[in-house]
Order: structure tokens, then sequence, then C-alpha cells
């Protein structure tokens, strides 16, 4: 009997770990994503820069804390906060954690 490489929760549909494997992104392509996408947001300034020992919980596209103005949120964000599906995951009042 051929063996198959599958994985099986409650909670998930079986998953072909060879195919996963072979199709998953390279090394290469997990640092460039570090070094460029995620440590420019996550070294901004405003990253580190805690309101009363609370975590800002949104930034903008460029890492910066959301502004109080509406008027400056990025498009994407006024987008999340007025669609149905995504509204209920962007409440500004709780900004921080």
């Amino acid at each position: 009997m051929e063996q198959v490489n599958l994985i099986q929760s409650w909670f998930i549909n079986p998953v072909d770990v060879k195919k996963l494997s072979d199709e998953a992104y390279s090394p290469k392509d997990w640092l460039n994503h570090l070094v460029n996408d995620l440590l420019p947001y996550w070294n901004h300034k405003d990253a580190v820069n805690f309101q009363d020992s609370l975590f800002p919980t949104y930034r903008m596209n460029n890492g910066e804390l959301l502004p109080a103005d509406e008027s400056k949120w990025s498009e994407e964000f006024i987008a999340a906060k007025n669609n149905p599906e995504t509204s209920s995951l962007v409440e500004t009042e709780y900004n921080f954690i």
C-alpha cells in the first residue's frame, strides 16, 4: 500500500504535505520578504512608540500610527472600516492593546 503524505485535522481539509513543501517559498524568498516588507514596517519609530504602555493596534501602510484625523487614513484602512465583512476588525476606539 502506497503511503500518502496527508495531514488531517478536525478543523482543516487534508493537506498534501509533499505538494505543500514543493510549492513553498525558498529561504531566500522569506528573507527578502522579511528585510524588504516586514522590517521597515516593524522597525519604524512609531512601532515602538507606546502610549500608556500599550502597543498600537493599527498603523498606516508606511508604519506610522493611525492619525486621529480620519481624513489622513489610508484608502485601504477606510475600505476595511466601511466593508461589512471587515468593519468589525477595525474598531478605532480600541486602537491599543
